[in-house]
């Protein structure tokens, strides 16, 4: 892979990433909508009903934080990427010493990103499940 493809790479994984937290976002935001919009009698009375946007809520806000995460891991995995190269392009046998310090940091960093992203996927998903099953009991 060369320098460009690493780039491209990083860009596309921020891309979905920024996807992800504008879904919980917008998550956060029909969670506000139902409150508003569920009748009275439902807001106060059934405990499932609140349990559930309760639980979504969280899920939506925690799928958030681990999107800034992710992007804060994958700022910090390019960076030590970037001194890699730089490293190489010296060829010196500090150099050397200082690129496998630099890889073992950039690799820690790029499994905390996979599990970020992984983690802020499945909030979405258990936030979605929530909220529609919230939605189902309304219209009943």
């Amino acid at each position: 892979m060369s320098y460009k493809d690493d780039l491209d790479l990083h860009d596309r994984s921020i891309q979905f990433s920024a996807e992800i937290l504008r879904l919980a976002l917008a998550g956060i935001a029909v969670i506000g909508y139902l409150v508003v919009q569920l009748p009275e009698k439902l807001r106060g009375h059934i405990l499932e009903t609140r349990t559930l946007l309760s639980a979504s809520l969280v899920m939506f806000t925690v799928s958030a934080a681990c999107v800034l995460l992710h992007r804060y891991f994958a700022g910090g995995a390019a960076f030590h990427h970037l001194q890699i190269e730089r490293f190489n392009s010296r060829q010196s046998i500090d150099s050397k010493l200082e690129i496998i310090k630099e890889e073992k940091l950039r690799d820690k960093l790029f499994h905390r990103c996979h599990h970020a992203l992984r983690f802020a996927c499945w909030f979405l998903a258990i936030g979605t499940a929530c909220a529609g099953i919230t939605f189902i009991a309304a219209l009943r």
